[in-house]
């Protein structure tokens, strides 16, 4: 994770509270990732949500333009991220913390969005363990993207999955697996049901 804070650290510094800091291309990209969760909130009837590796807080200031009513919690583990966000969105609830080492109550929809791009030391190993908890610790619904491995273009520096591989690793244990590759070929969402 210490390659990761070291990442979006150099971004906050060179992009201030800018978007970019987050490491989204552009602002529409972001908001295809958001845009699948917007259903699924409502079709489940999801009272709350964790938006683990909330960045600026962009999640809820979408949920809240377009009219979604839920409980929102982001989590992050760069403390400057979360003061930003704090002030952007001063009556939502922001905190500081590892998913992985941080004691969190169960949630209807937990949301992880950009988490797995950065490629890291024992990376398949890492998004299992953070899968697993991520699953153990949601009601309902578990969503997460990845960059696909679909990707025209590729840089190093990220790590890119195999949206199937997905479903063979983890089909045991959930009720039901959605893969969602529409939205843009770089990217895949996984929409995991208990």
């Amino acid at each position: 994770m210490k390659k990761q804070i070291q990442y979006y650290e150099k971004l906050r510094k060179k992009f201030k509270t800018k978007r970019e800091i987050v490491g989204w291309g552009s602002k529409k990209s972001q908001q295809m990732r958001f845009n699948v969760i917007k259903n699924y909130i409502k079709e489940n009837n999801c009272k709350n949500l964790l938006d683990i590796g909330c960045g600026r807080g962009d999640l809820v200031n979408y949920l809240n333009k377009n009219k979604i009513k839920i409980k929102y919690i982001g989590l992050d583990i760069n403390h400057n991220f979360i003061q930003i966000a704090k002030k952007r969105n001063p009556k939502n609830f922001f905190k500081v913390g590892n998913f992985l080492h941080t004691k969190i109550k169960s949630f209807d929809l937990i949301f992880i969005s950009g988490i797995f791009n950065l490629k890291m030391k024992n990376h398949e190993k890492f998004m299992e363990t953070f899968i697993k908890k991520a699953f153990k610790q949601t009601k309902k619904i578990l969503i997460f993207n990845c960059l696909s491995t679909n990707a025209k273009r590729k840089k190093k520096l990220y790590y890119y999955i195999n949206p199937f591989e997905i479903s063979k690793r983890y089909n045991k244990n959930f009720k039901k697996l959605i893969i969602d590759h529409s939205y843009a070929d770089h990217d895949v969402s996984f929409i995991l049901f208990k």
